[in-house]
């Protein structure tokens, strides 16, 4: 039998073995080192948690980033304007949240504000212990709405030439890719989901009795009075007398006795001027109408606003170029009344068929200016008007409040407290005067402010009986040829056009809610066809004016705005608009207290957020 001979094996060397070791010590640490500058450790750490659900740091980082962006955007101007105090190249986890520095980013996710992975976690927690929620169902639905996130995401990377990856990243830091997106996204929605589930149930359930509940407890937010104010304070302060050209400075007599003599002066002059201003003040309080108050505080502020837009005018002006003493106070006088006229009926400049007969080819220097003065000065005199028109908030704080509120509370039916004193509503046309004269010693020049509040609507609440409207709007925009008409007539024959069809499917002139909704979503360039609870003021003149003059549900007509031009269709009346307001509030409020009470304990891991965001 033959014999098998061994295989003479080669014993390796010591030097060799320690090179074989010292090579797969270095391949080790390469791996290692391309997997750390992956970032992939960091991707695993558990980023934030709760009891059944886990986000990790790759997740976490584009919750943060996400949120970051949205804040940014919103933000930017007071960040641009110093408002805030954000400097971008500042790592976040340094920075604040709010511009009194009370609230870290990090503090700011971890206290579950608004759309902040502790919020995520907690809805998610409580929609799976929910019992009327399939959960199952509810994740399936985000899964799908993160697949189609994921595909418009990669669209838009193709839209700018990147990989996905590196769009990602640009976006939602360096550590996120695809699968951690769409973890994330799938939990986002969820949250998103039952947030609307639970909402929805809270609104449903708010009662009669929970909306005058919150109506009673936030009156501010309901209650107003219309009122017109003006005030005048003193103008004269004493003469500033120099201690050091005394002796023995502010202990000298003589000091002592010369800033008496300055303040003693002063105080004559204004207790003159009090006279002359509390005349004044009485006499707008005692007007009969709030034109006739207005017209009196335009009279009185001419002349200073007329100087303030001659001196804008020829501001550029050679000495030589400029009028006379005599000639601009002629031209004041002259045009004052026009001036006044056209600021109480709401025109933009005057008629003068002197200023109206310059040319302005030949027009000198002052006669230009003679032709923009009338318009600037109408400009600064209806913002005098403006600032004195006034719609106050419901609050017994202050005397003014009581006076246009100390009624509210006996007239809708709730009780005072105890430090509440029981008064009356103003009614229209009352007025109230504050003296704030100081009779301390130390006023010793005289000081007073004089303010009068004339009541021109007493104090109400919005019982507007809101509306429910659909339109379909053919919109004017000749440079987007995709949505819009060219043209106003373009638009119009278009939507008479479509009006004629819709007139064809109505049943004795009513159309239903239906059919409108078919045309509207076929035609219409506004992202929604219908609006519930509109209130006058939200919509424009000729949409409102045709809201609320309409009377059967169903009724249809054509209607122009600035957008274009509108076929409309009435929805009815819903409720009065103090009702609807405290119905959201109400639910708002209960949607918060529910939030509050959840039992969820959510971990943020500080270590991960250091390691991202510092």
């Amino acid at each position: 039998m033959a014999q098998v001979k061994p295989i003479n094996k080669k014993k390796m060397t010591k030097p060799a073995l320690a090179a074989m070791i010292v090579s797969i010590v270095i391949l080790v640490a390469l791996v290692v080192s391309l997997v750390a500058s992956s970032g992939f450790f960091i991707r695993i750490q558990t980023g934030a948690s709760s009891e059944n659900f886990e986000v990790n740091a790759s997740m976490l980082s584009y919750y943060v980033n996400s949120y970051y962006q949205n804040w940014y955007s919103n933000y930017y101007y007071y960040i641009y304007f110093g408002l805030i105090d954000f400097d971008p190249s500042t790592p976040l986890n340094e920075q604040y949240t709010d511009s009194n520095k009370t609230q870290t980013w990090y503090d700011y996710f971890v206290s579950g504000g608004t759309n902040t992975v502790t919020t995520y976690l907690k809805y998610c927690e409580a929609a799976l212990a929910d019992p009327e929620v399939d959960f199952e169902e509810l994740e399936a639905e985000a899964e799908e709405y993160a697949e189609e996130c994921l595909v418009s995401i990669k669209a838009a990377a193709k839209s700018y030439s990147m990989s996905v990856t590196t769009y990602l990243r640009q976006y939602f830091g360096e550590y996120i890719n695809q699968s951690d997106l769409k973890k994330a996204l799938v939990i986002e929605h969820i949250a998103s989901d039952y947030y609307t589930i639970v909402y929805d149930r809270i609104y449903d359930g708010i009662t009669d009795d929970r909306k005058n509940e919150y109506f009673g407890d936030n009156l501010a937010d309901f209650i107003s009075a219309n009122y017109l104010t003006f005030s005048l304070k003193s103008q004269f302060t004493a003469e500033e007398i120099d201690a050091d050209a005394y002796e023995n400075g502010k202990e000298d007599p003589d000091y002592l006795a010369a800033v008496e003599k300055a303040e003693a002066e002063a105080k004559k002059l204004n207790d003159l001027q009090y006279e002359i201003d509390r005349a004044f003040i009485e006499k707008l309080a005692k007007v009969e109408s709030a034109d006739e108050f207005k017209r009196l505080i335009v009279e009185y502020n001419y002349e200073t606003q007329f100087k303030a837009a001659y001196s804008s005018a020829t501001s550029s002006y050679a000495s030589e170029d400029l009028p006379s003493d005599e000639e601009l106070e002629e031209f004041m006088n002259r045009i004052k009344d026009a001036v006044i006229d056209a600021v109480m009926n709401g025109k933009s400049d005057i008629e003068d068929e002197i200023i109206d007969a310059i040319d302005s080819d030949s027009a000198t220097k002052w006669e230009t200016a003679m032709k923009s003065i009338p318009a600037s000065t109408i400009t600064k005199l209806n913002s005098v008007v403006s600032s004195a028109t006034v719609t106050g908030s419901y609050t017994l704080s202050t005397d003014i409040g009581k006076f246009l509120f100390g009624g509210v509370k006996a007239e809708y039916g709730f009780e005072y407290g105890e430090d509440e004193e029981q008064g009356t509503n103003a009614p229209d046309g009352d007025y109230y005067i504050d003296d704030s004269t100081s009779d301390d010693e130390d006023n010793t020049t005289g000081e007073y402010t004089l303010t009068v509040y004339y009541v021109t609507k007493s104090a109400y609440r919005d019982d507007t009986v809101l509306r429910d409207v659909g339109h379909i709007l053919f919109m004017v925009d000749d440079d987007d040829d995709d949505c819009c008409y060219a043209t106003s007539e373009e638009a119009k024959a278009a939507a008479e056009a479509v009006l004629e069809q819709i007139q064809a499917a109505a049943v004795n002139g009513v159309v239903e809610k239906e059919v409108f909704e078919t045309f509207g979503n076929e035609h219409t360039a506004d992202s929604s066809v219908f609006y519930e609870d509109v209130n006058k003021g939200e919509m424009e003149e000729a949409f409102e004016e045709w809201l609320f003059a309409a009377t059967t549900v169903g009724e249809i007509g054509l209607v122009e705005t600035s957008y274009g031009w509108h076929i409309m269709w009435y929805g009815g009346e819903t409720d009065y608009a103090w009702r609807v307001e405290a119905h959201t509030g109400a639910a708002d409020e209960d949607m918060t207290t529910w939030f509050d009470e959840l039992p969820y304990e959510i971990t943020v891991n500080s270590d991960v957020f250091e390691q991202i965001f510092g």
